[in-house]
């Protein structure tokens, strides 16, 4: 599956939410047989570069520029998009934020060209991002970044003007390192550390506070997937023709994208009350499995004949009984978890 998700940020609030606007079906080629023949091998590596994952976003994404030309666009990607195949069709005016590997082979600028001959478009190797790591002469910075409702401290390293192959010599590369984050299982535990993160941002005029900012802001992307697998099961329903093999999964995810929009012009005071062993601790942001509780309350509540919500139960007398009870039935139902 290949998603693109726009990041909308919150009214009063630091947080953002990803918004799906393009979702599209891109599965590569089954394996070949063992014993499979020279020209079948053959059409199997053209297929395979025809579906190629970077080259069907970068199609999907020139598909979807026009919608951003008034507006400077600013992809963020994992290392799968990362590649000489995504970077050497990007726009020049389209700023990419992706992580790379450690032991990527990045270059610095030539520094004189040689009196006859072809000119040179890289200059000396620079040491790796790992190296420049474990580096001690180069410095260590501190940033303060917003992410999951607070706000963290992050050490980094930066360097400006690096060139690297697959993203051609025209383009001067800005490269973070992010130090390993501390954290521990629970309190009291040992200390743990995360692995160190690798980015370049082709735009070398971003602050190195915005481009760590904007790649923290990334992990959105990655909510959307679980809660499309885990919430709303795209791919798992049970439909057998083709067609609605294709069209099932994408008319999910723009539901999925139309209820978070609609979330954004709304305010928790809106939604059902939460129970109170929940209320002391209000999130930054509602979270996808209350709007589709509140989804089901307007739903069920029109059949119900509920045009308001008073709570879970009536605490207004002591005594119960069976006609009492009644009234608190329709707020169980929903707050079931279907």
């Amino acid at each position: 599956m290949l998603q693109f998700s726009l990041l909308l940020p919150l009214p009063g609030s630091a947080a953002v939410r990803a918004i799906p606007i393009d979702f599209l079906q891109a599965p590569t080629p089954p394996k070949l047989a063992p014993n499979a023949s020279a020209q079948q091998k053959k059409e199997h590596k053209e297929l395979s570069e025809q579906l190629n994952l970077s080259t069907r976003a970068l199609q999907q994404w020139k598909l979807l520029q026009p919608s951003f030309a008034s507006h400077p666009a600013i992809l963020l990607s994992d290392a799968r998009f990362t590649t000489r195949r995504f970077l050497a069709g990007l726009p020049a005016d389209v700023t990419l934020i992706g992580r790379i590997r450690k032991d990527a082979k990045l270059f610095f600028p030539p520094t004189e060209q040689p009196d006859r001959g072809r000119r040179r478009s890289y200059g000396a190797r620079c040491p790796t991002p790992e190296q420049i790591r474990q580096d001690q002469s180069v410095a260590w910075q501190q940033i303060r970044i917003h992410a999951s409702g607070a706000d963290h401290d992050c050490r980094i390293k930066v360097v400006d003007g690096l060139l690297w192959t697959p993203a051609g010599a025209h383009r001067r590369l800005r490269l973070i390192i992010i130090a390993p984050l501390a954290y521990r299982l629970r309190l009291g535990s040992r200390l743990l550390y995360r692995n160190p993160a690798f980015l370049i941002c082709t735009d070398p005029q971003l602050s190195a506070q915005q481009i760590v900012q904007f790649y923290f802001r990334r992990w959105d992307i990655e909510v959307n997937f679980r809660e499309e697998k885990t919430l709303l099961g795209v791919g798992q329903a049970q439909v057998r023709t083709l067609p609605s093999c294709q069209a099932l999964p994408a008319f999910q995810v723009a539901s999925y994208a139309l209820l978070l929009l609609a979330a954004a012009a709304i305010s928790p005071s809106d939604l059902l009350p939460l129970p109170k062993w929940r209320a002391s601790h209000p999130a930054e942001r509602i979270s996808t499995q209350r709007l589709l509780q509140n989804l089901r309350f307007e739903v069920w509540g029109r059949g119900l004949g509920l045009s308001h919500f008073s709570g879970f139960s009536s605490s207004s007398s002591s005594t119960q009984n069976s006609e009492k009870l009644l009234h608190a039935l329709p707020s169980a139902l929903l707050y079931a978890q279907a």
